[in-house]
This record gives structure tokens, sequence and C-alpha cells, in this order.
């Protein structure tokens, strides 16, 4: 995108996210008004009452990808930055990275939750399916995009490509295909992005989202991310391991617990409460910017 509007790129490393007083600073000197990160990025910087408007004043535009934007973050983000617009994009690397769109405002954050990933852009066509039934609007399945950002197949791995890729048909015309492994839905023209089809679990005899208990979670008050966990034995998931970013100190994690708990029973069933529930500083993410589930669930806490 830089190339194309024949802009700079100014690029954050590891080492500087790691740093919160590095990490403000480079923000600062960057004097970006273009920003594209997940929204796992921008709650780690939301979480400094600092990251406003009058340490990036050149801002007029977020871009997210690659994860889910809460209806908190874009909230926040048109607080801290009210001349900035916001737009909630989605698309996997195997159709060229974002192939819907939609702009987030007051009105949107209002009518929905979750917030939609938009419409799709011209050359791409989503279709949401259960293996080769197309469905109506509204019916959650498997998200598929078809159209020419279609790639051909991965390079060297004839069975994975034969399992995500096959030619489908946009009214009657046959097209490249891809099988996202994402569940959505969609609903007066927008898609809806449920989380990964490989994140559903099914804890004593309940079906149910690992990220639909993590937005949950953070509706809870004082809760700024969540990620949820299933714990497993002998093949089966014997409950949910949350961790839990809390925006104040937690001088009494039991008791905390506790009160999350009750706060989640007045919305949610029993069965999507998590059992136990660990505070941290931050969530580890992956190089790609997403929560780094696998380092968690290694964790000893």
């Amino acid at each position: 995108m830089c190339l194309a509007s024949e802009s700079s790129l100014y690029m954050i490393d590891k080492s500087t996210q790691a740093d919160y007083r590095r990490l403000f600073s480079a923000l600062k000197e960057s004097e970006a008004a273009v920003w594209v990160s997940t929204p796992s990025f921008a709650d780690v910087c939301l979480a400094d009452p600092s990251f406003c408007e009058e340490l990036m004043p050149n801002i007029r535009l977020f871009l997210f990808c690659g994860e889910v934007l809460t209806n908190k973050t874009a909230a926040s983000l048109l607080s801290r930055f009210p001349k900035a617009e916001i737009y909630n994009t989605y698309g996997p690397t195997e159709s060229t990275v974002a192939v819907t769109e939609t702009q987030v405002d007051s009105a949107m954050i209002e009518a929905y939750n979750p917030l939609p990933v938009g419409r799709a852009k011209p050359g791409t066509t989503i279709q949401i399916m259960d293996g080769d039934r197309i469905l109506g609007e509204g019916e959650k399945g498997e998200i598929v995009i078809l159209g020419d950002t279609v790639s051909i197949g991965y390079l060297r791995n004839e069975e994975e490509t034969a399992k995500r890729f096959f030619i489908g048909s946009i009214d009657g015309q046959k097209s490249p295909a891809y099988r996202t492994g994402d569940k959505g839905y969609i609903l007066d023209g927008q898609l809806f992005y449920c989380g990964r089809i490989d994140l559903q679990i099914k804890l004593h005899g309940y079906r149910m989202e690992l990220e639909d208990v993590e937005k949950n979670l953070m509706k809870v008050e004082g809760v700024q991310k969540a990620v949820a966990l299933p714990i497993m034995d002998d093949g089966k998931v014997r409950y949910i391991k949350a961790f839990c970013v809390y925006n104040s100190p937690v001088s009494n994690a039991i008791q905390m617990q506790k009160k999350i708990k009750q706060q989640m029973a007045s919305f949610v069933p029993e069965y999507m409460i998590p059992r136990k529930i660990v505070f941290v500083d931050e969530i580890p993410m992956t190089a790609n910017g997403k929560a780094d589930r696998k380092r968690l669930q290694e964790t000893d806490a």
C-alpha cells in the first residue's frame, strides 16, 4: 500500500514493541497518517492513556485485519482519535489478504455486536457454505472466497491444496475458490466473522466457539483483553481456562475471578464461564500480531 500511494513505510520491530518507553517514542517519531495492525496491537497501545491524538496528531486512518476488532476497541479509538476513520477488513494470505472492508463509526458500533468485516471488494465473491451447500443470509457456516484473488494453491503441498482449493461457481460461471476454515455469516449484505472452525470445542455436551467466550469476557467491565483455552485430559475438554489483561492491578485474584464469573453469569450460560482465570500484564503475540495460544497453553500459571 505504501508503494501504491507513494508513501513512507514506518515499521516497529519486536524489541521496540516490548518496551513501552521505546514504543511510544517510536509512535510519536513516526508522524504516521495511516495505521495498519492487528486489533491486539492497538489494544496494547490503548492500555496507556497517552496513546491518543496528542501523541499521533497526523493519524487519519486505522486499518485492521487478522483478528476480531471488538466494539470496545473501536469505540476507544474513535474517542482517542476523533478525526480518524476506522476500517475493518477480512481476508487470508491465500486470497491476497484483505478482500472485504467496511468503515466502523459510532452508528455501526451501536447497531452491531460483533462488528461486520464488510462487503466483498470488486473481483471477489463471498459464500457461506456447509460442505458443498451454499447457505442463506444469517446462516452460519464456513467462509468461502471465490474470484480472481484466490491463489492456485500451496507450494509443494498437494494434500493441503486439494483440501482447501477448488473450482466453485458464481452465477453459473466457474471460479477459483478457497475454503478458509473460518466461520461466519452474511447479514445486511455484510460479512461477519465468527472465529476459526478449529477453535470450536465441545464441553459437557455443549458445542461453543472459544472466541465467543473471549468476546463475552471482554464485555465485563475492566477486562481489556482475553484469550480462552481448552484444558484437555485424555483427549477431552475438561474445562476452559482464560488469560485476562485487566485495566488495573489485581491484588486478590480469587476475589476478582469470582466477580468476573458473577458478571458473566448474567449474560452467558454457565458452561461458557471459564473455570480458571489467570491475570497477566499482557497477552503474548505471534510474529503475525495474533494472540500466541501455544505459548499460553504451555504456561504453568
